[in-house]
């Protein structure tokens, strides 16, 4: 591949890192601005009597902050993409559930800054998130192969 052709690739691939990680961070100040959506879904879930939601909170906010930072450099690029990959796959697997059971209660994982209508744009949402991690991690995997290859 020519030089051009990798630098376009390298400009992609550093575009979805950043706006994957711009996603959570969005996504943690918005918890943290308006934490009552997130806490009205988390009480849909029903969860036992030791759930703590304000802990939940509180442990995804830093939780969502530290993935963009590892997101942000290309050391832990990598490790970012699997566990943005991993939060996005339990959160849409959560959503998919809740929308089975017929309630149709919106995640409010961006509080009153991106306000959804039904669990069913958050699960649309969340399909583009998978997929940006996953484009994220493949080229992490690319990038560090051809980085050893030189």
């Amino acid at each position: 591949m020519s030089d051009v052709g990798r630098k376009w690739q390298t400009i992609f691939s550093t575009s979805i890192r950043y706006a994957l990680a711009a996603v959570f961070i969005v996504s943690a100040i918005g918890k943290l601005s308006s934490p009552a959506q997130f806490y009205a879904f988390a009480s849909s879930l029903n969860l036992p009597g030791v759930f703590n939601p304000q802990l939940l909170i509180y442990t995804l906010i830093g939780f969502e902050l530290a993935v963009s930072i590892l997101l942000m450099y290309p050391t832990t690029v990598k490790l970012g993409g699997i566990l943005s990959f991993g939060v996005v796959f339990l959160f849409t697997t959560i959503l998919m559930y809740v929308s089975q059971t017929g309630e149709d209660v919106a995640c409010g994982c961006f509080g009153d800054i991106i306000k959804e209508s039904s669990a069913d744009i958050s699960i649309l949402r969340n399909f583009i998130l998978l997929l940006l991690s996953g484009l994220v991690v493949y080229r992490s995997n690319y990038e560090t192969h051809h980085r050893t290859q030189e």
